[in-house]
């Protein structure tokens, strides 16, 4: 198979085709005429939609996150820091987390999820963190859908079901 040459609009003759684009276009001659479109309409609005993950440290560049994702349906993890083998101080984070990471294909399609670790154990405690001052957490783990009352605290992470209702239920 060879492809025309254009130069200028004007046919000066056949070269060789590589062999990805003839079988590319072999591929494509069998198609149903929209499928081609269809295929790549699909992507498009999949990829665009498709939940993503932000993971942040702190109080600040939780906030950073939140606003430069104004608009979008947010959902926010609340956990205690890891250390350097990956386990956090926390022993409720440790056993919430794999509930709640297993409930995230039912995060709706566009969101954001923030896993937010809000640092060591002695901070947490300080009743006068940012966290408790300003977005009045009581505890962690904390997952909740940011701008609304919606919140699931502690233990409420550990349910399936309930973590599942929060991705779900508007």
């Amino acid at each position: 198979m060879s492809c025309l040459q254009e130069t200028h609009g004007q046919r000066t003759g056949r070269r060789p085709c590589s062999p990805l684009f003839v079988s590319v276009s072999q591929s494509l001659i069998n198609l149903h005429p929209g499928a081609m479109i269809q295929a790549r309409w699909e992507a498009q609005t999949h990829t665009a939609l498709k939940p993503s993950e932000v993971k942040v440290h702190g109080y600040d560049e939780f906030c950073k996150a939140v606003s430069e994702r104004k608009g979008k349906d947010i959902f926010a993890y609340f956990s205690g820091d890891k250390d350097a083998q990956g386990m956090s101080w926390c022993p409720d984070c440790v056993e919430a987390e794999p509930v709640v990471r297993g409930e995230m294909s039912h995060l709706p399609e566009g969101s954001v999820f923030i896993y937010c670790q809000v640092g060591e154990r002695p901070y947490w405690k300080d009743p006068n963190n940012k966290f408790k001052k300003t977005l009045k957490l009581s505890g962690v783990p904390t997952l909740i859908r940011y701008g609304t009352p919606q919140k699931l605290v502690e233990e409420e992470c550990f349910k399936a079901d309930l973590v599942r209702m929060m991705f779900t239920e508007d």
